[in-house]
């Protein structure tokens, strides 16, 4: 608490004094960790007005400013090392997974709201845009009702269907509902299934705050400014064909499915490479059925990289296939980031029949589909791509076309619309 107040005390902020509180950001520049939120923060702080509130990881600072943005990371558990909640595979995956990790929510909203609390009064902050119902949306609604800051709240995705396991779920929901001026959902299906948890004398009252804004990508100026042909020297690449799989190695994401394709694809002398980006706690599991599908030379993870050189793997790819699967406990993912930013390369894309995915992508225009977990279907299109190079062009094309309307610029202007209008109230 000393390094946070001592900073707090000398902070000066200009025009409206934004907090945008998140489980999840990067640690470090270039960090893969929650980029979008940060993507999101740099792109709002245009007068130095915007304040990050975050889970404290290892081995990072309590106050630090990250490209102009003022970040605070609060601590919920000692010592740090040990918290669970908000580690690598994200709050849902850890709440569902580890006992330990449920034992450490009251310790992160108590402390979460603690810290919020402290910086709206020494900040004099005027609005919160909290990411993730629960605990962020609460928090914020708390704070909402006691200094009557101006509150946004974002839903993302699993939060929706990990509020209805707990116990008081839907008054949770309820309340924080009630306490946001705004509600903006990444996903039709999302701001839908919400609508549909909610008190029925409550729906009215959240259908009229709703928004559906997704989360933006940057769209690259120029096609090619990385030479491929180098990258592929750079990077050893002898395979005719890349396929990119980028994300956390977590079940939800599907990524099991995609290297039992590859196994079918192998075996049927297709020459292709699979590379995995990202880490997670199934990271082991899926090397070892790699290894079972003698795909060690197929399949290469490369574990978490400096989000400076994701453009490099999206260049090398011919194909971006996003698994997507509806997981164990219900949850799939509300839009997948990576899939707009696949067809913001011109890349062509394989999503699964999944709500988010389906929002996007028209099969054989601007993507292919598969069914969740169809490992058969999925080795399929696959090949329907690499196989047919004018399919494959065609799709690129749309899919690079497609991704223009969640440019970052395009993202950016519809939130600062929402704030505009907010802070007017």
């Amino acid at each position: 608490m000393g390094a946070i107040a001592g900073s707090l005390q000398t902070s000066e902020r200009k025009s409206l004094r934004l907090l945008i509180l998140s489980s999840s950001f990067p640690r470090f520049i270039g960090d893969l960790q929650g980029h979008f939120i940060y993507e999101l923060a740099v792109r709002l702080n245009r007068n130095n007005c915007v304040t990050v509130l975050c889970p404290r990881a290892e081995r990072t600072m309590e106050v630090e400013s990250l490209n102009g943005l003022s970040v605070f990371r609060f601590s919920y558990f000692y010592p740090v090392r040990i918290q669970q909640l908000s580690q690598d595979g994200g709050m849902a995956h850890n709440f569902k997974q580890s006992l330990f990790a449920k034992i450490q929510v009251p310790f992160f909203l108590l402390s979460e709201l603690f810290y919020t609390a402290v910086i709206i009064r020494k900040l004099q902050v005027e609005m919160i845009n909290s990411h993730w119902l629960a605990p962020q949306g609460l928090v914020a609604a708390v704070c909402h009702k006691i200094f009557g800051v101006k509150h946004i709240l974002t839903v993302h995705s699993s939060e929706v269907t990990l509020i209805q396991k707990v116990p008081f779920g839907r008054s949770i929901a309820n309340f924080t509902l009630r306490h946001s001026d705004a509600i903006v959902s990444v996903s039709e299906h999302r701001a839908q299934e919400l609508l549909d948890f909610v008190d029925p004398m409550l729906r009215q009252e959240v259908y009229g705050k709703l928004r559906v804004v997704p989360m933006g990508v940057n769209i690259p100026k120029v096609q090619g400014d990385l030479n491929k042909d180098n990258l592929r020297s750079k990077y050893a690449i002898n395979t005719k064909h890349v396929i990119l799989f980028v994300g956390r190695l977590i079940e939800v994401k599907g990524c099991e499915y995609l290297i039992r394709a590859m196994a079918k694809l192998t075996q049927n002398k297709a020459d292709v490479l699979l590379i995995v980006v990202g880490s997670g706690p199934l990271e082991k599991q899926l090397m070892s059925i790699a290894r079972q599908n003698d795909l060690e030379s197929s399949v290469r993870f490369v574990g978490a990289v400096d989000h400076s050189l994701i453009p490099e793997y999206f260049t090398l790819a011919d194909i971006v296939v996003v698994p997507s699967i509806v997981d164990s406990s219900g949850f799939q993912e509300g839009l997948p980031v990576v899939l707009l930013e696949g067809m913001s390369y011109g890349k062509a894309v394989i999503g699964t029949e999944t709500k988010g995915i389906l929002e996007i992508i028209t099969d054989g225009s601007n993507g292919l589909i598969v069914k969740p977990q169809n490992v058969i279907e999925l080795e399929q299109k696959i090949r329907m791509l690499i196989d047919d190079n004018e399919l494959l062009q065609k799709i690129s094309e749309n899919a690079r076309k497609s991704a223009e309307a969640y440019g970052w610029p395009v993202i950016i202007e519809r939130y600062a619309s929402i704030i505009g209008s907010i802070n007017l109230q």
